[in-house]
Formats: structure tokens, C-alpha cells, sequence
């Protein structure tokens, strides 16, 4: 009785599987559940969503008319450059998707473009900042 028991110990499969067929990790080994995944690295994602919806939102929302007010630009052309950014914005993840999937892989191209993020966004902050007071000519003063 004790040689079936340990015969079926050896032959039976686990019921989930420790890698998944085809998934590699960052460093081009096979992925392990117990490692990989989850909330853990979902935060990173969910965060950098939350920041770019922030920030298109924020952008596009008050576009339209601080181009038409500050800016002095007629209706047609500040919707024409409202249209131009937000098609711009739409047509960008699908480039992204690209790169993704045919050069650098899922996770080098979401810590790329990230810190891409964060760079152009800094980097304009800044220059932004030295600029505001040399640039009376763009707002209009009542």
C-alpha cells in the first residue's frame, strides 16, 4: 500500500504552474508567479496612469481658451491646435505600442517612457519658470 501511495506522489502535476508558458521577466528569464506580478508591480502602472490622466485632462480641459484669451488666438485656430494635441495624444500609445512589442519589451518601455515622462516634465518646469518673466508679451493685462 505505501509503494502506491508514493508512486502517485511523484507522478501527479501541480496544480498551478510555477512559470508561465512564454512570459519572460526583465532580465529574459522565464517569469514565476510567486515572484512576478501582482499589486506590487500594478501600483507602478496605475500610478503612472493616473498621472498622465491628470495631467491630459488638466491640459485639454482649459486649452481652448487660454489659446483664444492669453494667447489672442482666433476660434478656428486655437480648436485646430486643441485637435492637433489631442490627436496627437491618441495616436502616441499606439507608437508606444510598437516599440514596445517589436524592440525593447513590456518593461523596459514602461521604465523608459516613464522617466522620459518625468524628464520633458521637469525639464519644462524649469524652463518654464525662468521664462514666465520674460514672456509679459504672451498674457494680456487689463
Amino acid at each position: 500500500m505505501a509503494n502506491i501511495s508514493s508512486s502517485y506522489k511523484q507522478s501527479a502535476a501541480p496544480l498551478i504552474e510555477d512559470t508561465v508558458d512564454g512570459s519572460l521577466d526583465y532580465r529574459g528569464q522565464p517569469a514565476r508567479r510567486a515572484s512576478t506580478g501582482g499589486w506590487r508591480s500594478a501600483s507602478f502602472i496605475i500610478a503612472v496612469v493616473v498621472a498622465e490622466m491628470s495631467a491630459y485632462f488638466g491640459i485639454s480641459g482649459n486649452l481652448i481658451m487660454y489659446m483664444m484669451g492669453p494667447l489672442g488666438q482666433s476660434t478656428a485656430t486655437a480648436a485646430e491646435n486643441v485637435n492637433t494635441f489631442v490627436g496627437s495624444c491618441m495616436l502616441l500609445p499606439i507608437l508606444g505600442a510598437i516599440v514596445a512589442d517589436s524592440y525593447l519589451g513590456c518593461y523596459r518601455t514602461i521604465v523608459v517612457s516613464s522617466l522620459l515622462y518625468i524628464l520633458v516634465w521637469r525639464s519644462w518646469s524649469l524652463l518654464l519658470l525662468h521664462l514666465i518673466p520674460s514672456l509679459t508679451c504672451l498674457f494680456v493685462f487689463p
